[in-house]
Formats: C-alpha cells, sequence, structure tokens
C-alpha cells in the first residue's frame, strides 16, 4: 500500500523492506520502484545509520533528483486500480 501511495503522490522513497514479509514481496515491490529509478532500497541486513543516512542525503543534496526520482514513481501509479479490481470482480459475480 505504501509504494502505491508515494506513486500516486509522486514522492521519492528510500525503502527499508521488512526481510521476513511473505515471499520478500516487500523487498520484491521496492525493487521495481527502484529500477523505475523512483526510489532507493537498502535491505535490512545493509541497513547502519551510515547507509541510511547516505540515501537521504543522496536525495535531498540533489532537488533535481529528488524530483526526478518523484516523477519516476508517479509514472508506476495506478490511481485507478481499485475500480479497475471492483469492476472486474462485479463481472464474476
Amino acid at each position: 500500500m505504501t509504494i502505491g501511495e508515494l506513486a500516486a503522490v509522486g514522492r521519492a522513497a528510500i525503502f527499508v523492506p521488512f526481510a521476513a514479509a511473505t515471499n520478500n514481496h516487500q523487498e520484491l515491490n521496492a525493487r521495481v520502484v527502484e529500477r523505475a529509478g523512483g526510489g532507493i532500497v537498502i535491505t535490512e541486513s545493509e541497513l547502519t545509520p551510515e547507509r541510511l543516512a547516505a540515501a537521504i542525503s543522496e536525495v535531498i543534496s540533489d532537488p533535481a533528483r529528488a524530483q526526478r526520482m518523484g516523477a519516476a514513481a508517479k509514472s508506476l501509479a495506478s490511481p485507478e486500480a481499485t475500480k479497475r479490481i471492483v469492476d472486474t470482480i462485479e463481472k464474476i459475480i
């Protein structure tokens, strides 16, 4: 849900996916955003205060980069997703 919300509003993000999430879905989803240029992924095993501080500095010290990342995240948004899911369910029922 968080990734969808960030994409909908076009915000860059630093993701620290929960390592024990079922089927590693949090990291897999965050990697999609990262590959699109909309975020940075730091796994729990890579997470240190220094690594997190560096990632934050990378983004906030370059407003143009933050804007590009936000635009990249927004390109992944699917604001009509809920409506399409409901429409599909209604067709099935």
